[in-house]
């Protein structure tokens, strides 16, 4: 199952001395060591990068087959006052070169929250709209924790966990099982929802748990799949290694198990 984002002051000066450069407030990441790599995304390897104030500066993808209509990316992230900007470019094989691919603006509330998200795709070398592709979505929280967005699944919370995501008939399609960790670190790998390149909580609080057991449905209420998640740690306390298995209740497809690894710096 695939689950399936410039800090830049300008001072005009009039004719006077120039005035102290303006300090931006930012918020830290709030994890003690920062998380670099990932071999778990449907994108393939994960390397993260950061700027001088732990913020997310860079995300790398490195997939084993690319081609024209699944290639390389990255993002890269820019940051302003209750803003963040996140510019996609993809990998191009023909011609082995970058193209400035789509671009993505949050815009955040007063707890660093995203509020809105606006994005346009296909973008020229000039970064002007080539075609009229605009997304918008809005979230809303609750006691921190992202509760809906506009074209996302609804989701159900209990004791600070996401539990379940929803059909649109009312129906579940995701059960969600946690293992109670207290002092878990890594807010990285609990679940946002649908959501990835984030590793603090600008999309809210992650789930309070490491889940460990997902469970979908289909639209009438049968069991399509099982994912069971395990997982090791280091000696301070941050996943090492998380081990999936699949199985199919059905029985279309075989079972498989295939492992992650994740690295800190």
């Amino acid at each position: 199952m695939k689950y399936l984002f410039l800090v830049f002051v300008s001072v005009l000066l009039l004719g006077c001395e120039p005035s102290e450069p303006a300090v931006e407030q930012v918020k830290k990441v709030k994890t003690e060591r920062l998380f670099t790599r990932d071999t778990s995304s449907v994108y393939a390897v994960l390397t993260y990068h950061y700027d001088r104030q732990g913020r997310m500066e860079r995300v790398d993808t490195d997939k084993s087959e690319e081609s024209e209509w699944n290639p390389d990316f990255y993002l890269q992230y820019s940051y302003q006052p209750k803003q963040i900007q996140i510019t996609r470019f993809d990998y191009l094989p023909a011609t082995q070169q970058w193209k400035q691919k789509a671009k993505y603006t949050y815009t955040l509330d007063d707890n660093d929250h995203v509020i809105l998200m606006k994005s346009v795709y296909e973008l020229n070398i000039l970064g002007q709209i080539k075609v009229d592709s605009f997304t918008v979505r809005n979230y809303q929280y609750e006691n921190g924790m992202l509760v809906s967005a506009s074209d996302l699944q609804p989701r159900t919370i209990r004791d600070g966990n996401i539990v379940a995501f929803k059909h649109e008939n009312g129906l579940d399609a995701l059960q969600i099982e946690y293992k109670n960790e207290p002092d878990l670190k890594n807010p990285h790998l609990r679940l946002y929802g649908s959501f990835t390149f984030w590793t603090n909580d600008y999309l809210g609080k992650p789930t309070k748990s490491l889940p460990i057991k997902h469970t979908l449905f289909d639209e009438a209420g049968k069991m399509t799949a099982v994912y069971e998640l395990l997982y090791e740690f280091d000696a301070k306390g941050y996943v090492t290694t998380r081990t999936t298995r699949y199985t199919d209740p059905t029985g279309k497809y075989a079972s498989q198990v295939y492992g992650s690894t994740f690295t800190y710096q």
